[in-house]
């Protein structure tokens, strides 16, 4: 057999293998971090039911401090929106709060440029020190056999920027007396 034939039936048994392989993969990626907070749910909550202090502990705020920021919808719960434009680093999206159980849960539908939305997810757990937050991404994958692979990846891709996110959160939450809303928020440059 000739080595051009050799090469052909090479490459296409690889890529054969490639597809295959991606059906046996998961359809969905997840991502999830946790952290105990030493606050009460209700604290929590407040802060994740709205996006008034979500710069206050984004872990993505610092790479582009001068990105555009717009709110619209109402200051909490269901509808409310974050939409935002910045440089490479954090790039153009918006998160819009889609369901909202009191001191329990916020589902929130998250845009990144013009790809579908995704589900990010913050659940709270009560314990007896305080309240466990658990920050979820999960994106359905379809039967895209790139994406499936790039789905393993998630998780090395934003899984420490949400441990960052959670930190920065519990530090804001935890710096406030017990009971008491967070120190105000930072000071916005004009037309953020």
């Amino acid at each position: 057999m000739p080595l051009w034939k050799k090469i052909f039936f090479t490459f296409c048994g690889a890529l054969a293998a490639v597809v295959v392989g991606s059906w046996l993969l998961p359809r969905t990626a997840v991502v999830e971090r946790s952290i105990e907070i030493q606050r009460a749910a209700p604290e929590i909550f407040g802060v994740l039911n709205s996006f008034e202090r979500f710069n206050d502990w984004s872990p993505w705020f610092d790479d582009d401090p001068q990105a555009a920021y717009t709110r619209s919808g109402p200051p909490a719960g269901v509808g409310a929106r974050h939409a935002w434009k910045g440089n490479e680093a954090v790039g153009e999206g918006s998160q819009t709060i889609t369901a909202s159980v009191p001191d329990r849960q916020v589902d929130i539908a998250l845009v990144l440029g013009d790809r579908p939305p995704v589900l990010s997810r913050y659940t709270l757990e009560p314990l007896a020190t305080g309240t466990r937050v658990t920050w979820r991404f999960e994106a359905d994958l379809g039967i895209n056999p790139v994406m499936r692979w790039f789905g393993l990846m998630f998780d090395s891709m934003i899984g420490s920027d949400f441990a960052q996110g959670l930190g920065q959160l519990k530090v804001l939450l935890e710096r406030a007396p017990a009971g008491a809303p967070p120190p105000a928020a930072a000071a916005v440059p004009a037309g953020n």
